[in-house]
């Protein structure tokens, strides 16, 4: 089991992981991992998914413009408040915003509306 909700990843990913092992018909031992995550756990590991697409880049292994991947584990520190029922600091909400304005300018360069 790995716990990254405890513990999460530097790239701000939280969930729990269980890797359950079963026989296959002919004996084999094979391994299910389950990623156990709240719905806000998910949007945020979806979105970074869609935006290391449109950016072409490895976010989730945090491989990506710096700007992108500080606001992405900020926000997910932020939302981890938030989900546990806490209020959100004002000096971190600032940082989140902070952040953004600097991973947009990566962001919009690689969205649709602003390719060719």
């Amino acid at each position: 089991m790995a716990d990254y909700i405890g513990a999460p990843r530097a790239s701000g990913y939280r969930a729990v992981h269980v890797v359950v092992s079963y026989p296959d018909a002919d004996g084999v031992a094979r391994a299910i991992e389950v990623q156990l995550r709240t719905r806000i756990m998910h949007e945020w590991a979806v979105t970074v998914e869609r935006l290391g697409g449109r950016i072409e880049a490895d976010l989730k292994s945090g491989i990506g413009p710096r700007p992108v991947l500080d606001f992405l584990r900020t926000a997910s520190a932020a939302m981890a408040i938030e989900e546990a029922g806490g209020m959100v600091a004002r000096e971190l909400a600032a940082e989140v915003v902070t952040l953004r304005a600097a991973a947009m300018p990566y962001l919009e360069r690689n969205s649709g509306r602003n390719k060719p």
